[in-house]
């Protein structure tokens, strides 16, 4: 019976002692960090020539910064309709900042909260720095055909950019500027006086792969000179008419990595 009673007892301290270091660890362990359910983040970028006058830019970089530190957490480019999105963010407090060489901010960057769901935010406007001129330009397809077109089932996506020129005596600049749904276009930055305009129309098709390492394929469908008209360092072209082509996905050429 004394063994019995000896081996309950010792079967009982064992058991205390395990009890006793588990909870210990517990209370001496950092809780593991739960992260918040958040959701989607929608908006836009507008360049800002005056409240009647505001652009819709395509393919400008958009950050995601967590207030409280400086660097971004996530960025995007906005689409051909000025849009950009970021989803299945945490929710928590965050800053949108829009930025591109040759523009500055209209406003300064506001703080938002996101929570569950959707949040729309107002519109980023920015403006063209002061140093250089300013390119404003319209590129439209003949016969009312779009210049963009997409393919959900392929993920295929055609997409317009321009390359603006401006020529003073034998110097000239070249800047690159994306066209929105619009057919609109702006450059910024490029030397003042200039003596000629030059444009080249090219297009991009994008597969997701492509897309997903900002690659593309170009080709050159239209070149025109274009008469000018300055006024307070702003040059605005004639609108141009390409005419109507319609590429097939299929005829998109590989790239080699």
């Amino acid at each position: 019976m004394n063994r019995v009673r000896r081996s309950f007892t010792a079967v009982l301290a064992f058991l205390l002692l395990t009890l006793g270091g588990m909870v210990a660890r517990s209370q001496t362990e950092a809780p593991k960090s739960i992260v918040p359910i958040g959701g989607e983040i929608h908006g836009s970028v507008l360049a800002d020539f005056g409240e009647e006058d505001q652009v819709s830019l395509a393919d400008y970089p958009v950050y995601l910064i967590e207030v409280g530190d400086k660097d971004p957490v996530d960025e995007t480019r906005t689409d051909a309709l000025g849009r950009y999105y970021f989803d299945r963010r945490p929710a928590g407090p965050y800053r949108i900042t829009a930025k591109a060489p040759g523009w500055v901010p209209s406003d300064p960057a506001a703080d938002f909260t996101l929570g569950r769901g959707t949040q729309h935010l107002k519109p980023v406007l920015v403006r063209p720095d002061k140093d250089g001129i300013i390119v404003r330009g319209e590129v439209n397809m003949a016969g009312e055909t779009s210049l963009f077109r997409e393919d959900p089932s392929t993920g295929f996506r055609q997409t317009v950019q321009v390359e603006v020129e401006t020529c003073a005596g034998n110097q000239s600049e070249r800047k690159k500027a994306h066209v929105n749904t619009a057919g609109e276009f702006i450059a910024v930055g490029l030397p003042a006086k200039p003596s000629n305009v030059n444009v080249r129309v090219v297009q991009t098709r994008r597969t997701p792969q492509e897309r997903e390492k900002r690659a593309s394929d170009w080709e050159e469908f239209a070149t025109y000179n274009s008469r000018r008209a300055s006024q307070g360092g702003v040059v605005t072209l004639d609108p141009v008419e390409l005419p109507s082509r319609i590429l097939d996905a299929t005829s998109m050429n590989s790239i080699d990595w």
